[in-house]
């Protein structure tokens, strides 16, 4: 007997721990580094020639592996091996483009935003609000967004106010199936709220500048199979994307320093197209220093914006509280390691 994981369920192996990652029911289980080995040992050997291998003490913490494996749907008893191939990531992954648009408030030029973004072939949007917004605004741009162009992801964040209730807000997921995720800053309580349709992440951080964001912790984590395949070949945060910052200025991403022009006279295809663009794109986890350890690499996004080492491409993300060492998180503006870097960016006063 053999036993075969299931082709949505992917091993990832970090210093101190492991997980296994199920991007068919979109969540993650840590484990052990013993039982990866196992694990990797049961690909290509049966589950009775492994367990003569190892000592008697051992043989009931295998079984235990196993029972745990199967009865958690990871992976499956069989006969057949051969009939069941397990393909860790594709090995070649098509890159889509996404955008970041930053607003002041909603009251915008709908027509210019979604033939800019259609020109391009926009699949996924972001929108950062630095304000209080409505119910009746979010569903006129959601309506406008569905109606005029091909994007098949939006999420959303603006400043938390109490006559937004997360029933309403939840119901937009239904209403907009573009719609996937909301996140609602400055709001007196942390809390995640979600369904079939929707998630809304409520965040008690303020999110007033772009220097708030590129924060690293497990609510933003992403187990799905799109992410994990990418996390492989691009850099997560900055691949395919494009942003307009509140001013119009065309980036990488809205902390990134560089602009590639204003949308007023360049157009984003005109940006794209500019030889220094793409510099961070093919940046993976799997190069970058620490996260290359990291149990999490695959389901995790990566700011190139703000990094321990300013001056250096491949430094782990600044906001990023986690040490794969320990398996342990920490307040990441606390740890002195960090310091210069925050004094560098500016981040002194902020509110982290």
């Amino acid at each position: 007997m053999f036993l075969k994981l299931f082709a949505s369920c992917k091993v990832v192996q970090g210093f101190r721990q492991s997980i296994i990652v199920d991007v068919q029911r979109g969540g993650y289980f840590p484990i052990p580094n013993s039982l990866t080995e196992v694990i990797k040992k049961l690909e290509i050997n049966s589950i009775e020639n492994v367990k003569n291998e190892i000592d008697m003490e051992s043989k009931e913490i295998f079984k235990s592996y196993i029972t745990f494996l199967v009865n958690n749907e990871f992976g499956f008893i069989t006969d057949h091996p051969k009939n069941f191939v397990y393909s860790d990531y594709c090995l070649s992954c098509e890159l889509s483009i996404n955008c970041i648009l930053e607003l002041n408030s909603l009251d915008v030029d709908y027509e210019k935003i979604t033939s800019q973004l259609e020109s391009i072939k926009t699949e996924a949007l972001h929108v950062n609000i630095y304000a209080k917004t409505n119910l009746k605004n979010i569903k006129r741009f959601l309506f406008h967004i569905m109606k005029s162009s091909k994007i098949k992801f939006v999420s959303l964040l603006f400043m938390y106010d109490e006559t937004l209730n997360e029933n309403d807000l939840l119901k937009l997921g239904f209403d907009y199936p573009v719609l996937g995720q909301t996140i609602v800053y400055s709001s007196p309580f942390e809390k995640i709220v979600k369904d079939n349709f929707m998630k809304v992440h409520y965040a008690d951080k303020k999110q007033t500048t772009c220097k708030s964001c590129s924060i690293i912790n497990a609510n933003y984590f992403f187990c799905n199979s799109r992410l994990y395949n990418e996390s492989h070949h691009f850099n997560t945060c900055l691949a395919g994307k494009i942003s307009i910052d509140a001013e119009g200025n065309i980036r990488n991403c809205p902390s990134m320093p560089q602009s590639f022009g204003n949308i007023k006279d360049t157009s984003l295809e005109e940006a794209l197209a500019h030889p220094n663009f793409k510099k961070y794109w093919n940046i993976t986890k799997d190069q970058i220093a620490v996260c290359k350890d990291c149990e999490f690499r695959y389901i995790c996004t990566d700011c190139r914006a703000y990094t321990e080492e300013p001056q250096n491409i491949y430094s782990k993300p600044l906001k990023c509280g986690y040490n794969p060492y320990t398996a342990e998180w920490e307040e990441w503006s606390k740890n002195p390691i960090k310091q210069k870097a925050i004094k560098f960016y500016g981040m002194e006063n902020q509110n982290l």
